[in-house]
């Protein structure tokens, strides 16, 4: 449900038109499921020796820190109408490798010493649609305030490292996995609560997939969709 329209839908069905949102960051920490999320993929291709680390940089949260705040947004009413930003703080790759060569030792020698230049990344991304999209932000350092739930919910985020130490080790798990894998019967599980919440608002949603299938083959999946709605005119390109 869209943040806009959510209100209203909420509204229509007689339900209580207090409407919380809570927006994270990129999402680490300990998971039960081996399909890696593309914020996971971020550590595996560092621990598996990507060649270079270009000049980029994310707002991190773990899973554990936001699972505590959607909680709380829940269950508080003077959570009601707010927008949350669930992000612990900014941190730029470079840091991340650091973090995990210090933590991990022999297990991250193949995390990457070096920088990949912006003009080299630039001309990759001019073959590789997946790195064309990353592009914009070589260099960027965009940084959101999290005062709001902090002060409002006294949310407590973790250190970066911390968030870091559980899935860097769970990829280095001796079993080869790289992650504690839940039954199928509770992932089911899941599934059913998510379609009934989803079911609450009037949205019916059967179909469920996986984030990294999006990123196969160079994204063509991504980039396929986007040519069909630019084809459509469905497609607006401006300045927000």
């Amino acid at each position: 449900v869209k943040e806009g329209n959510g209100p209203a839908q909420m509204k229509a069905l007689g339900m209580p038109e207090s409407l919380v949102s809570v927006n994270p960051g990129a999402i680490l920490g300990p998971v039960l499921h081996p399909d890696h999320s593309f914020s996971l993929q971020l550590i595996e291709r560092l621990l598996d020796g990507e060649r270079a680390i270009p000049k980029l940089g994310y707002n991190v949260v773990d899973v554990r820190d936001l699972a505590v705040l959607e909680l709380a947004a829940m269950t508080s009413a003077a959570a009601g109408g707010e927008r949350l930003i669930a992000t612990a703080e900014f941190t730029w790759m470079t840091e991340i490798a650091e973090i995990l060569r210090d933590r991990l030792g022999s297990d991250a020698s193949k995390v990457p010493t070096r920088n990949a230049p912006d003009f080299l990344v630039k001309l990759i991304g001019r073959f590789d649609g997946s790195v064309k999209s990353i592009v914009p932000l070589l260099g960027v350092k965009t940084e959101y305030a999290n005062d709001l739930p902090r002060e409002l919910l006294g949310w407590r985020p973790r250190p970066v490292a911390a968030a870091l130490r559980v899935p860097a080790a769970l990829l280095r798990a001796a079993d080869g996995s790289g992650y504690l894998v839940a039954e199928p019967a509770v992932s089911e599980q899941e599934r059913a609560l998510i379609r009934a919440d989803l079911a609450l608002l009037n949205v019916h949603h059967d179909v469920f997939f996986s984030e990294r299938t999006l990123h196969a083959d160079n994204a063509a999946k991504i980039r396929s969709a986007i040519t069909d709605l630019t084809l459509k005119g469905h497609i607006y390109k401006g300045t927000l």
